[in-house]
């Protein structure tokens, strides 16, 4: 039984575009355009000694099965339960396991590290605001996500937000208001290779992975 509590009107959009997708993620999360990722995740976990990972959204899971995750102790959240439902079928084992949450209503179970790849872009800032608020309260020592430190401060593209009111694309910086996290606590981070260029006078913007260190290790 399934136990998730819809937030407003972006739980409904993001459902709208898991459909549309057939539950399958974005050109970033493909095996050619994580390969950057997975050996700077393999690294984070060893270095960092993390035994315990949460990982929301999981996602359609096709770059994260290839990560070494043996003696890590990971569950994979969404808010997708057919998308959990399929991975607990296929993917589900000892140390593996899958649920269904809402990050924007709920805190996450406690871990040594939450990794939050590719959500913040997807969400207006006040719910992204939300979410990060119950990653802190988790307790969890580590917090892996995607930014994008040259992008100014959070305006969804109008071109691109066509999922629902609460629910589109746009390059966000994690370190401006209202998020807040601070540069002075990133402990490791690396530029992935993977992209977006809104107009072709623009420069692309960088997209960065940073690991920030929320509680003494």
């Amino acid at each position: 039984m399934f136990d998730h509590r819809p937030a407003d009107s972006q739980f409904h959009a993001a459902q709208k575009w898991l459909k549309a997708h057939r539950g399958y993620s974005g050109g970033g999360s493909t095996l050619t355009n994580t390969v950057t990722t997975r050996g700077f995740l393999k690294d984070v976990l060893r270095k960092y000694n993390i035994t315990s990972m949460i990982d929301v959204p999981c996602g359609d899971w096709v770059w994260m099965q290839k990560v070494n995750l043996e003696g890590i102790n990971y569950t994979g959240f969404d808010i997708s339960e057919d998308l959990i439902r399929r991975h607990q079928a296929q993917h589900q084992k000892p140390g593996v396991s899958f649920g269904v949450l809402n990050m924007v209503n709920s805190v996450p179970s406690k871990a040594d590290l939450i990794f939050t790849r590719d959500l913040w872009f997807h969400i207006k800032s006040r719910l992204g605001a939300k979410a990060l608020q119950n990653v802190r309260a988790s307790g969890a020592k580590f917090f892996l996500t995607t930014t994008f430190v040259t992008a100014n401060p959070p305006a969804p593209h109008p071109m691109k937000w066509g999922s629902g009111t609460d629910w589109g694309y746009y390059d966000v910086n994690v370190e401006l208001p209202p998020f807040d996290l601070k540069a002075s606590d990133v402990v490791e981070e690396i530029e992935e290779p993977y992209r977006t260029k809104w107009s072709p006078n623009a420069p692309p913007e960088r997209r960065f992975l940073r690991l920030y260190r929320l509680r003494d290790a």
